[in-house]
């Protein structure tokens, strides 16, 4: 009955997953901050310190250095990187880095 309950979950969280893909908010736009409706700019050293405290549950990178990062409890920020891949160096040094989900363009 448990395995049946986690692969029940499993499919519910991809349904909503591409819903939300095919409609446009991508998994680092589904969750809005700030009153615009957009996730709210932070400086490149607080989202590293968002990795380090263990609260980024996911992170995407785009060529343009920009970086959104949604925290566990759902806020959304983005920042940009100083180089290319930089989230990655960080990303690898979280105390939670094996749960945090990327993405790169």
């Amino acid at each position: 009955m448990g395995r049946m309950m986690a692969v029940a979950g499993f499919v519910l969280a991809a349904a909503v997953l591409f819903a939300c893909v095919a409609c446009g908010n991508g998994p680092a736009t589904t969750s809005m901050t700030g009153s615009t409706g957009e996730p709210q700019e932070i400086t490149w050293e607080r989202a590293v310190a968002l990795v380090g405290e263990g609260q980024v549950a996911a992170v995407a990178q785009y060529h343009s250095l920009k970086v959104e990062i949604r925290l566990i409890d759902g806020t959304e920020y983005w920042t940009t990187e100083p180089q290319i891949d930089a989230i990655f160096g960080v990303v690898e040094n979280a105390p939670n880095r094996d749960a945090i989900i990327i993405a790169t363009e």
